[in-house]
């Protein structure tokens, strides 16, 4: 079924409620609560030369080869992506992947 109708079908397509303030509210906790497990780095010459060494070792693209460098960096345990390549390559660096299958 199509998204796009002429004005006149528009009668028939279910009116949609947005969500109540509460709704809302534990969004908000939720989102807080998992910012509190991200870590933010900077990007730094030493972040940006290891980046370098991965996008030629693991034929990256240099913002693939940043993440996967960030990561190590960290001593991260895991990484996801939905790009496949940078998958593969963090797996061949040790890290747990939660990607695409198949990736």
């Amino acid at each position: 079924m199509s998204h796009f109708r002429k004005a006149d079908d528009q009668a028939d397509l279910p009116t949609r409620t947005l969500p109540d303030r509460r709704w809302f509210r534990e969004l908000k906790a939720e989102l807080v609560e998992l910012l509190e497990e991200v870590t933010f780095i900077g990007i730094t010459d030493d972040l940006v030369a290891e980046a370098a060494e991965l996008a030629k070792a693991e034929a990256l693209r240099a913002y693939d080869a940043i993440h996967l460098a960030a990561a190590l960096v960290i001593e991260a345990s895991g990484l996801t992506s939905a790009d496949g390549a940078l998958c593969q390559a963090a797996e061949r660096r040790g890290l747990h992947v939660a990607g695409p299958p198949g990736a």
